[in-house]
C-alpha cells in the first residue's frame, strides 16, 4: 500500500506544481502553450485519480474500513 499511496502523492505534487505554472502560461497568451498546459492538466489529473481509485483497491484489498476510505 505505501507505494501506492507514494505514487498518489507525487502525482498530486505534479499537479499543484502544473497548476502553478497556470498563471504564467496564460498570460503568455500562446495559444499553442495554453492548449498543451490544459493537456498536461487533464492528464495529470486523470493519472491522480487512477492512482486514487489503486489506493482505495489496496486499502480495500487489506480490509480497511470503508467510512475510513471514503
Amino acid at each position: 500500500m505505501e507505494a501506492t499511496q507514494i505514487a498518489l502523492e507525487t502525482k498530486l505534487a505534479q499537479l499543484q506544481i502544473a497548476v502553478g505554472r497556470t498563471d504564467s502560461i496564460l498570460e503568455s497568451g500562446g495559444e499553442e502553450a495554453v492548449e498543451r498546459h490544459l493537456s498536461t492538466l487533464r492528464a495529470l489529473a486523470s493519472e491522480a485519480d487512477q492512482n486514487k481509485r489503486a489506493l482505495e483497491r489496496v486499502q480495500i484489498e487489506a480490509k480497511e474500513d470503508i467510512e475510513a476510505i471514503q
